[in-house]
């Protein structure tokens, strides 16, 4: 904050840029409800133009759901930082919610500690495969543009 108010004269630069993308303040709840009760699932696979609320909603459960079980694991910080990696951009729009979860360490880290508890090797191969295959398949999708990337 002290670098931005230096360089641009406004401490909060990062807030108000929000405008600028049409994205208002109306708290995280409000976009949760509303992006589950759009029920857009089939825009998905589309162009980004075009995106799925119901989507972006999803990941945002998914990642508060990490956060609470880091809280259950007693892993206090890594469970703010991620809770709050999750609602401090779902509080303004859902809009690349999908990327902040997705791309968060923390998150990546509770998917490991998932999967390494898998205690027979095929299975945990499996699971691995699967991640390595995901991650294939997000990266030909963020070259054509597809909304589940962004």
């Amino acid at each position: 904050m002290l670098w931005q108010y230096d360089a641009t004269g406004d401490g909060l630069a990062f807030s108000h840029v929000q405008i600028l993308w049409d994205r208002v303040w109306h708290g995280p709840l409000y976009y949760l409800i509303q992006g589950f009760a759009a029920w857009d699932w089939d825009l998905v696979l589309r162009p980004k133009e075009i995106f799925s609320q119901s989507y972006d909603a999803a990941w945002a459960v998914l990642g508060l759901a990490a956060a609470c079980w880091l809280g259950w694991r007693r892993r206090f910080n890594e469970a703010w930082l991620l809770a709050g990696t999750v609602l401090l951009p779902l509080s303004t729009q859902l809009h690349s919610l999908p990327r902040f979860v997705g791309t968060s360490p923390i998150f990546l880290f509770v998917v490991l500690d998932l999967v390494a508890r898998i205690r027979r090797p095929e299975l945990l191969a499996a699971c691995f495969g699967a991640m390595g295959l995901y991650q294939g398949v997000m990266v030909v999708e963020w070259f054509i543009a597809a909304n589940v990337t962004y």
